[in-house]
């Protein structure tokens, strides 16, 4: 049995002061109360702020199981960063990140349509693992762009706020175009390890957006090495990893190659003390997250 699992933990940062360090203690306790109930052997980490935090989960970690094994990615201009914890040994770890993500063209001659606007804000982590007796097993953890609007801006970098319908539309179309591009670096990424011979893909995160959304099928992809998703095997009304403002919606997925969706046995959303929050950003600590723990058993 191998039990994978994806959580966004929201803003592991470092307590500002004596009361936000009693919210961040309650915080590595409900997270790792989480993880140690989907008794998972490897867990991809999304809004990692701080290193020396993901230590103190481990170790709170470290009376239920051992996740001696790490890799942390690149982070986000606030700070966030994927990461992956496991108990079992990585055969190879690395970071994927660019400066400037792709994007379609219609002629194979057009210049890429954004330059370098649309960097990888935070790098993907790629762990192999050994999976025992189904094999080596790549995973890749993600977090990409929320839907929440990207203004313009001027030439100074200062945002320009919408001022009529069309512009919050634009914004809205600017963060897809982010999350999309997100998505194609990614299939790229998956697509090479297919390319190298690898059988035993997987592909988790917070995709921050639903399963049919265009942003997951580009991730998903098609033929030899389509990827599969997981939720279709959770009761359909526990199928929920947020609840904003009552909405209530799967955006983190874990996604399986072939050879691994042959032996998924279960797949499980740990939301039973996930309560409504709010989507705005805000840096201010909080004892929870506003994202359900998935976990997927293999055998």
């Amino acid at each position: 049995m191998l039990r994978l699992a994806t959580y966004n933990v929201l803003n592991l940062f470092d307590p500002r002061n004596a009361d936000e360090r009693k919210i961040t203690d309650a915080k590595i306790a409900f997270l790792g109360e989480r993880i140690a109930e989907s008794q998972a052997d490897v867990v991809g980490l999304q809004e990692i702020g701080s290193e020396k935090l993901l230590d103190e989960l481990v170790a709170w970690l470290q009376k239920h199981a051992n996740y001696m094994h790490r890799e942390v990615g690149t982070a986000d201009h606030r700070g966030i960063r994927n990461a992956a914890i496991s108990r079992l040994p990585f055969l190879s770890s690395r970071v994927l990140t660019s400066p400037a993500l792709d994007f379609p063209r219609f002629i194979a001659s057009d210049p890429h349509p954004y330059g370098t606007r649309l960097p990888l804000r935070r790098g993907v982590v790629h762990v192999e693992v050994d999976g025992g007796a189904l094999g080596p097993i790549d995973m890749l953890v993600l977090h990409f762009k929320s839907a929440r609007g990207v203004p313009l801006r001027n030439d100074s970098g200062d945002p320009i706020m919408p001022a009529s319908s069309r512009d919050f539309g634009e914004a809205a179309m600017r963060a897809l175009i982010w999350r999309a591009a997100e998505a194609l670096f990614v299939r790229g990424a998956a697509d090479a390890l297919f390319a190298a011979g690898k059988k035993n893909v997987v592909v988790l995160g917070d995709f921050n957006d639903a399963f049919e959304s265009t942003p997951v099928r580009m991730v998903r992809g098609g033929g030899a090495g389509v990827l599969h998703g997981t939720a279709e095997a959770i009761d359909a009304a526990r199928r929920f990893t947020v609840l904003h403002n009552g909405d209530k919606k799967t955006i983190d997925h874990v996604l399986l190659s072939s050879s691994l969706r042959e032996r998924l046995k279960s797949a499980r959303i740990l939301n039973a003390h996930l309560h409504d929050h709010d989507a705005g950003i805000t840096d201010a600590p909080r004892p929870d997250s506003d994202h359900a723990l998935t976990v997927v058993e293999l055998e």
